[in-house]
């Protein structure tokens, strides 16, 4: 069952690239 840890591993690389857009786009 490794593909659940590799969509997990990707939805976790998208989150955090995601809220880290939208801080830069605060300050």
């Amino acid at each position: 069952m490794q593909d659940i840890l590799w969509v997990g591993l990707i939805l976790t690389l998208l989150a955090a690239s995601l809220g880290y857009a939208a801080l830069c786009d605060r300050a």
